[in-house]
């Protein structure tokens, strides 16, 4: 809420609030200066004073109460704002002289939050699942969210679609017509182009990956899934997409050229076209991974189409 005034921070923090009640979500947030009635918006209060050392981790509801047990003179008043007043008791100068921290490692309610965190039931507010889970059902999960990121990567997945378009026109006009005399020499060098044109270019398009490499290494080392689960729910999720970048290379590409109905020679040029589209960006991908940054993933990206294009010259 930093940079709104009162009223759009009441809105953001009713929002939330309003997604946490009745999509049962859990919202955690860390906010600055709150006003009085968007500090008691929230159910659950964690605080922290320097050195990441926790004074208070309990409902807000009880922060009165649990000021007041400590000593009366820090119970909150109805004219000020309790967000202020706690951070002048726990970490400013009215709590000068008393340990919070340990007062509240001693309390009641840091040992009911340790109990429930080592002892969790199916009952109890925190609920942990210590089945591990199956190759299958990690593979589902992480496939069916790469898939929803690749079609929410607009910029992405058009510029391979744009691209697709283009470079078919462009290499369909140089070889228009050229496959219905049979010529295997033009046939060969208007899918040689096609290849080299469609598909080399996209090495240098996989830079999504990049920004997900912190969330890889975090859920990787978390346990949440393996490497192996990862990497293959990436190229599995380039599969449909691929697919339809096939058809419509299939679409402009082969009815340009002119090459021959034959159902065969069909099923042959869409399984090329698909293993075009699969295999570099995967090699993409893999330069995306092993590159520092964004540059250097751009910039290696284009060493092998450079050199292909110099050993063609």
């Amino acid at each position: 809420t930093s940079g709104l005034d009162s009223l759009s921070a009441a809105m953001v923090v009713s929002s939330l609030k309003k997604a946490a009640k009745v999509q049962g979500l859990t919202v955690v947030c860390t906010i600055h200066q709150p006003s009085r009635e968007v500090f008691l918006a929230f159910d659950n209060l964690l605080l922290l004073k320097k050195g990441g050392l926790c004074v208070y981790n309990g409902p807000i509801a009880s922060l009165n109460d649990y000021l007041f047990t400590a000593d009366n003179k820090y119970a909150i008043t109805k004219d000020v704002n309790p967000a202020d007043h706690a951070l002048v008791v726990f970490c400013g100068p009215l709590g000068v002289g008393t340990d919070w921290v340990e007062l509240y490692n001693e309390s009641s309610m840091c040992k009911k939050i340790k109990e429930t965190v080592q002892s969790p039931s199916e009952t109890g507010e925190i609920s942990i699942d210590l089945t591990p889970q199956s190759f299958a059902s990690e593979l589902y999960l992480v496939l069916q969210r790469q898939v929803i990121s690749h079609w929410r990567t607009t910029t992405y997945m058009a510029l391979r679609f744009w691209w697709t378009i283009i470079a078919c026109i462009l290499v369909g006009l140089v070889y228009f017509r050229s496959g219905t005399d049979g010529n295997v020499t033009q046939t060969v060098g208007a899918l040689f182009f096609y290849v080299n044109i469609a598909t080399v270019p996209l090495l240098s398009a996989m830079v999504p990956l990049i920004t997900e490499r912190s969330v890889f290494y975090r859920e990787t080392l978390s346990g949440t899934y393996t490497r192996v689960v990862y990497g293959a729910a990436v190229q599995l999720a380039e599969i449909p997409f691929n697919l339809g970048f096939s058809l419509v290379s299939f679409v402009i590409f082969y009815f340009m050229v002119g090459l021959r109905m034959d159902g065969e020679q069909i099923i042959y040029f869409i399984m090329m076209a698909l293993a075009s589209y699969w295999v570099l960006p995967a090699f993409g991908q893999l330069l995306a991974f092993v590159s520092p940054n964004v540059g250097a993933a751009v910039g290696v990206g284009k060493i092998p189409a450079s050199k292909r294009h110099a050993t063609e010259d």
